[in-house]
């Protein structure tokens, strides 16, 4: 049904479709659909498409667990592959931290953050 998927239009102008269900675990975004209409497009225009293509990936495979028989062994797996994809680039990795932050998703920032802490863990001001 299209009623199911959100346009998500980034700030590069990019336009992503997830499902409802996904998305609705941005807090910032379920404010947004309560006061648009179905078939409107979402703008997201702080964000780079690069970056909203991660969180939607993060959002669409959490929001899928419900349905699904997954262990828990699975679901840190998937994060960690993600978490590594992500961390990769220092820069990526704090913009995703402030747009996690920014959309109200705090499972998803808190991976984020705590991979940040274990990079900096042990390294003195001068290193980082």
């Amino acid at each position: 049904m299209a009623e199911d998927k959100v346009t998500l239009v980034t700030g590069d102008e990019q336009k992503i479709v997830t499902t409802r269900d996904a998305i609705m675990m941005s807090g910032n975004i379920k404010s947004l659909m309560e006061i648009a209409s179905p078939e409107e497009e979402l703008q997201v225009s702080d964000y780079h498409s690069v970056d909203i293509k991660e969180i939607v990936a993060w959002c669409e495979y959490h929001s899928q667990l419900k349905d699904k028989k997954v262990t828990d062994a699975d679901v840190k797996k998937w994060d960690d592959e993600l978490i590594a994809r992500i961390t990769a680039d220092n820069d990526q990795h704090l913009r995703l931290i402030v747009a996690c932050d920014k959309l109200m998703i705090p499972d998803l920032c808190k991976l984020l953050i705590r991979a940040l802490v274990a990079k900096l863990h042990g390294k003195t001001a001068e290193q980082i």
